[in-house]
């Protein structure tokens, strides 16, 4: 079986950093992503991500800012106070910055640091990447 999400959309809110009892980070987040087909329509999808990704979105992502991000589909329920909630969120394993707002509400730009890749290797060197020479397929 194979469950697997990536998902590409727009902080709907500014970042709220949360620790647990054992000061773990975890941020739980909101991506807005228009459906290309229909342009009223666009779904809000749950997500979340813990350690080094949530240290990283909380530092330098922002409400409207293009935020990417991968990992599993995750399914839970709890007992709220009108009966059984039931839950379906992303628990991300690699986030990124893919854009930001155009003016965040701050009015200041954002850091140049604040677009890596979080998650995937950084490489200093061109001589570690892969051409398009060296693929099996083309």
């Amino acid at each position: 079986m194979i469950n697997s999400a990536t998902i590409v959309g727009r902080l709907t809110k500014d970042l709220e950093l949360k620790k647990t009892k054992n000061n773990k980070s975890y941020l739980q987040f909101s991506l807005a992503c228009d459906d290309p087909h229909n342009k009223e329509h666009t779904d809000f999808i749950n997500c979340v991500v813990w350690n080094q990704g949530a240290d990283f979105l909380s530092q330098y992502a922002h409400k409207g800012d293009v935020i990417g991000c991968s990992g599993k589909i995750s399914t839970r329920s709890y007992d709220g106070q009108y009966g059984k909630v039931y839950v379906t969120e992303v628990l991300a394993n690699r986030v990124c910055i893919a854009g930001t707002a155009k003016k965040n509400q701050s009015g200041a730009q954002p850091s140049p640091d604040a677009t890596p890749y979080y998650g995937e290797p950084q490489y200093d060197d061109d001589s570690e990447m892969i051409e398009d020479d060296d693929l099996p397929f083309y």
